[in-house]
């Protein structure tokens, strides 16, 4: 913690805590449970006790994901309100299987993970312009077959020109 973040002596407590642990003490609203299934998890719930204490200076937090991130998803950390009914999303740097984000506030913080389908729609658009193009091309010399015969004359004039000796 840096130096001058509170103006009194706090005795902070970091909790680590899982899904039902956390179910047990307070009951998720519908939406928020719904988000945080077991599969989307990336982290146990971390508490900063007090959670009512608001630093003056950003508090520096690093956490551990169970897993690293797969190709077609980003792990994002998300505050919860005391009461479980809404979630904040929260600018964290990832590297690994390490999270680290800033925070003013105690609370409740979880990292999840969220599909990321960029990559997919890029490789996905690249193909479907390549289909489009091969297809014009077939079209086109179909529809003038002397193109294609001069292709095919200057293809074989080529082989010929390569295999001559001097």
């Amino acid at each position: 913690m840096p130096e001058d973040a509170v103006n009194d002596l706090v005795y902070f407590r970091v909790d680590q805590k899982d899904k039902q642990h956390i179910g047990n003490e307070m009951s998720f609203s519908a939406d928020i449970s719904n988000q945080l299934d077991d599969g989307s998890l990336a982290s146990d719930f971390y508490v900063i006790n007090p959670v009512d204490i608001n630093a003056n200076k950003p508090l520096s937090v690093s956490l551990r994901l169970k897993r690293s991130a797969g190709a077609f998803e980003s792990a994002q950390i998300y505050k919860l309100s005391n009461d479980y009914t809404v979630m904040t999303k929260l600018n964290a740097e990832v590297s690994g299987e390490q999270v680290k984000f800033s925070t003013r506030q105690g609370g409740t913080y979880v990292a999840k993970y969220e599909k990321n389908y960029s990559v997919l729609i890029g490789v996905l658009v690249g193909v479907t312009l390549l289909a489009v193009v091969i297809a014009s091309v077939a079209i086109f010399l179909f529809k003038n077959p002397k193109y294609l015969q001069r292709i095919r004359y200057t293809a074989y004039k080529a082989k010929q020109s390569t295999q001559s000796e001097i």
